[in-house]
């Protein structure tokens, strides 16, 4: 049984490598793992070396010739596997990289160990592939030591499959060099046995780790797509909470009471102009809701549509001013769409319409290091005189959006510090209020 190459055992080996090569190369296809690519690789190289060693063709010349490069090319793509399936790069980074130029290093000098066979003696360069195969096992120890503390049972498995290949198969090529290949034939072995024992101790070993990884890969999809869903939930809650924010019931309520007010005074222009002016902020609020993103100038357009119609409103009217401190682009600045609106409206009905004389708006744009400070400004009673009187008229404070900003902003800018904060202008010869929304410069 095991001294016919051509027997049911090692016919089974060369099978199983060929299978494993076309699904896992059928799975790289399908899902561009490169764990899936490396192994499929390997198992091939493995196939036809093996198949190679059955042939006639076989001898001391062609195996230095044929086989060596094979083995060189799997070493290298073996590095590479085994970086992915044990998620090397995931566990120990450093390590990763430097395995990742190891394995290159292994590569360019078996290409010139390959070349080295032309011109020294055939001991010279067993001895050098030797040092070679005792590399390859340092390392793969190595790597077991640095890992084995996060991964440590499909580490130990690992080195078990792999160390079996590789003694096994250096055993076989000792006892094929030498008499004692003559002793394993004579009790019914044949002296490349023991690489197929290797091999089949490898392909049970790591068909064990791949479908470990493949169900971890699945769950891992399975954690990415409820993470993906919920983050949707939570962008769709805060689309909400946004648009509640902004189609606040008392602002419609009074917009259609001031057109009522003009219609009954007969002020059919006016009240047309204001319904044309209406429209068109409600219109913008409900085409910004979809968006997760606009830019600053954008904005501005929207929010000054809205002022329009609050300047109608407010006794006495009041000023609106945009100031680019900085000389910055509206158009590269991306930002919550229609977060200001709530803040302004604040500034408005609980700063500057309580306010005599000269009533002021004022938004300034500018930079300070590596963020952008956006500043909404009044003249109105201050912060502090604002809530009082919201809640004597028991009229929700600015706490809740300010909780919806700051959470949209961080949605917006993730892994960035954004921030808003509210200042009270007032002292002994001024009043006011400013809020100041932080966000990143991004490059």
């Amino acid at each position: 049984m095991f001294l016919d190459l051509d027997s049911e055992f090692f016919s089974w080996v060369r099978g199983a490598l060929l299978i494993l090569f076309v699904f896992h190369a059928l799975l790289y296809l399908n899902n561009k793992q490169k764990l899936f690519l490396y192994y499929s690789i390997y198992t091939l190289l493995f196939y036809v070396n093996l198949i190679f060693w059955n042939s006639k063709f076989a001898n001391e010349n062609t195996v230095f010739l044929i086989s060596l490069p094979q083995f060189y090319i799997a070493i290298y793509v073996y590095f590479n596997f085994s970086r992915e399936v044990l998620s090397i790069k995931k566990i120990v980074p450093k390590w990763d990289k430097k395995l990742k130029k190891i394995a290159i290093y292994l590569f360019t000098f078996s290409i010139f160990t390959y070349i080295i066979q032309f011109f020294v003696s055939k001991n010279v360069f067993y001895v050098i592939n030797f040092l070679l195969l005792i590399t390859v096992v340092y390392l793969v120890l190595a790597t077991h030591r640095k890992i084995k503390n996060v991964n440590y049972s499909l580490s130990t498995l690992f080195i078990f499959g792999t160390l079996s290949l590789l003694i096994l198969s250096t055993f076989s090529i000792f006892v094929a060099s030498s008499e004692l290949k003559y002793y394993f034939q004579s009790i019914g072995i044949n002296e490349l046995s023991f690489i197929y024992f290797g091999a089949a101790i490898e392909i049970f070993v790591f068909a064990i780790i791949l479908g470990h990884r493949i169900t971890s890969m699945e769950n891992e999809e399975v954690v990415l797509n409820l993470k993906l869903v919920r983050q949707l939930a939570e962008t769709e809650e805060l689309r909400m909470e946004m648009l509640k924010s902004q189609m606040n019931p008392h602002f419609i309520f009074n917009m259609l009471n001031s057109i009522n007010s003009l219609i009954i005074k007969n002020q059919i222009e006016n009240a047309s102009d204001y319904i044309t002016k209406f429209s068109r902020f409600i219109r913008e609020i409900l085409n910004s809701s979809k968006k997760n993103s606009m830019s600053l100038a954008d904005e501005l357009n929207i929010i000054k549509l809205y002022i329009i119609l609050e300047q109608a409103r407010v006794e006495g009217g009041f000023s609106y001013e945009v100031i680019n401190t900085d000389n910055l682009s509206f158009n590269f600045i991306q930002i919550p769409p229609m977060f200001l609106q709530p803040f302004v409206e604040n500034a408005i009905w609980h700063g500057i319409a309580h306010k005599e004389g000269d009533k002021k708006l004022v938004i300034n744009l500018r930079k300070e290091n590596d963020f952008y400070l956006l500043e909404l400004i009044d003249n109105g009673v201050g912060y502090k005189k604002g809530i009082e009187i919201a809640q004597k008229r028991m009229v929700k404070s600015s706490g809740l959006a300010v909780q919806i900003v700051k959470n949209r902003l961080q949605s917006l800018y993730k892994n960035e510090k954004t921030d808003v904060f509210i200042d009270d202008l007032t002292n002994e010869t001024t009043t006011g209020t400013k809020v100041t929304f932080k966000f990143p410069i991004l490059n």
